[in-house]
């Protein structure tokens, strides 16, 4: 895996810890923790394809998660706008 493919990893890894500390910041009833709840689940996911030692990530896989990512930060903003920040946020690639 190149420096690029491990920084990548490095910030999905970054924001789905950042999804959890949200997620445990935020009440039962705030309007965004489910999808706190799923993009937690999709920054897992992305975080195991693109660390799979039997399959390396492909470009697709990299743009996906890139995706991912980038809605993930969008949605942090919003939350700590209503909670405050749980942490630092993870910085955009």
């Amino acid at each position: 895996m190149g420096a690029r493919e491990l920084k990548h990893v490095a910030e999905v890894l970054a924001a789905w810890r950042e999804a959890e500390r949200l997620l445990d910041a935020a009440l039962p009833d705030d309007p965004h923790r489910e999808l706190l709840v799923e993009t937690a689940t999709e920054l897992r996911s992305s975080y195991l394809m693109l660390t799979d030692p039997d399959n390396p990530p492909s470009a697709t896989t990299i743009a996906a998660t890139d995706l991912v990512l980038d809605r993930a930060l969008s949605l942090f903003v919003t939350v700590e706008e209503r909670i405050g920040p749980a942490s630092a946020a993870p910085e955009p690639a």
